[in-house]
């Protein structure tokens, strides 16, 4: 991981043991208008700030990793003209560039895991803005109620669907955790999560719908079950049973590296 700078605000909080979440910032650079990101941002760490928790926007400043940005460095990533998108793969090239950058989720997860900050919020607060702020576009292009009716919190399926994408990144954080202890190489672990969260999904297409059914069931992209908001005919399993799954793999890879740690001490 690269050398990360942490605000003296996240310094505190994390020493005095206070939640701290954590903020993408790509949406800041690259999703929003000028000046509304600004706003926007300002205005979502002030709503984490007034639920009682400190917020840590992530992003690069001149090649550094900040966890913490101050307003100005929130003003400079909002109105500079080259800011980097960042995933992971990119954090060290931007990082010897100098550039500025601003993070991803996947990013931001990451970062955050390594400081400490759990990843669950980072896709709680993920979930929420792809929630409400992709609406304003689904109208404009015609997904509008009676047919398509805007999504409520107070749904408990949709409720379901957004505290379940940030359960389903934090054990999927856990599964890539412990593979990534047992292989012993980042990029190897990267393809291996990769590969069984995201290749059945496109393997499936190409198969007989009764095995892609059972693909759905079995590897850990079951976890995303999570985000069914309705009963259909093709639904592969339900909402807390393919939790299950991801939880299952989780487990076993957890498990696999609390041995193979044991030996390697022994």
């Amino acid at each position: 991981m690269e050398e990360t700078r942490y605000g003296r605000h996240v310094r505190e909080a994390l020493a005095d043991q206070r939640p701290v979440v954590a903020l993408e910032t790509a949406i800041i650079a690259h999703g929003l208008p000028r000046p509304r990101n600004l706003h926007v941002a300002r205005d979502i760490e002030q709503t984490v700030r007034d639920h009682g928790a400190v917020p840590a926007s992530i992003g690069m400043v001149g090649g550094d990793l900040v966890v913490g940005l101050d307003d100005d460095d929130l003003v400079r990533l909002a109105t500079a003209d080259k800011v980097t998108k960042l995933s992971v793969r990119d954090l060290a090239p931007a990082a010897v560039a100098g550039a500025d950058g601003a993070t991803t989720v996947a990013s931001t997860a990451a970062l955050a895991a390594h400081a400490g900050i759990a990843v669950f919020v980072v896709g709680l607060v993920a979930a929420l803005a792809a929630l409400f702020l992709t609406r304003p576009i689904q109208r404009r292009n015609g997904f509008e109620a009676p047919a398509y009716p805007d999504p409520s919190l107070a749904d408990g399926a949709v409720l379901r669907a957004v505290i379940g994408t940030a359960l389903f990144l934090a054990v999927l954080a856990l599964f890539a955790l412990g593979v990534g202890t047992v292989l012993r190489r980042t990029a190897g672990a990267i393809t291996l999560v990769i590969a069984l969260a995201v290749v059945p999904s496109i393997l499936g297409a190409f198969l007989p719908v009764t095995a892609q059914l059972w693909l759905n069931r079995a590897t850990p992209l079951a976890g995303l079950a999570l985000q069914q908001t309705r009963d259909r005919f093709d639904n592969a399993i339900g909402p807390w049973g393919g939790f299950g799954v991801l939880c299952v793999w989780a487990a076993a890879a957890l498990g696999l590296a609390y041995w193979q740690l044991r030996r390697r001490d022994a």
